[in-house]
């Protein structure tokens, strides 16, 4: 051991540039590495913590639903029916009982839930189409069930 330190210093000190240049590149690359492993860790958990704090952690979609039948084949089920001049029902659109679904979500400890409604657009303005995503809230629900009040650098979300 006494051997290979006393080696190890003979050449060490031999070419003392050389060694002080070398011990200051692994010096800075360690640092370097340090330094962007932690901003890289802290703007991560920022992105994820933005990210999860802001979305809905369970969506509840609405579906096409069949339109009713029209009346004519509730009555006959099991008859060729040929129906004449009758407007066909539309499909609507929606999720059946959703006023139920809210005030049961909203009894339960820990759970918040509102409304909200999702759709693309195409907005024109000056010679350029933009697509864009429009989503809408209960203004009263916002606060609750989100915290992008703490994001907001002016204005108030009641506004």
């Amino acid at each position: 051991m006494r051997l290979l330190l006393s080696m190890a210093m003979r050449h060490l000190l031999a070419r003392k540039r050389q060694s002080i240049v070398s011990l200051l590149g692994i010096i800075l690359g360690v640092a370097f590495f340090l330094s962007i492993s932690s901003l890289m860790q802290g703007s991560e958990r920022d992105f994820i913590r933005r990210l999860v704090d802001n979305a809905p952690h369970i969506t509840v979609s609405d579906d096409f639903r069949n339109p009713r039948a029209q009346p004519v084949f509730a009555a006959y089920p099991d008859a060729m029916v040929e129906l004449r001049g009758s407007r066909p029902l539309t499909e609507t659109r929606g999720i059946r009982g959703f006023e139920q679904i809210l005030s049961l979500l909203s009894k339960e400890r820990g759970i918040d839930a509102s409304p909200a409604l999702t759709g693309q657009a195409l907005v024109s303005f000056a010679g350029r189409d933009v697509a864009v995503t429009l989503n809408g809230m209960v203004p009263a629900d916002i606060t609750r069930v989100t915290t992008i009040a703490e994001y907001m650098t002016e204005g108030r979300i009641e506004d």
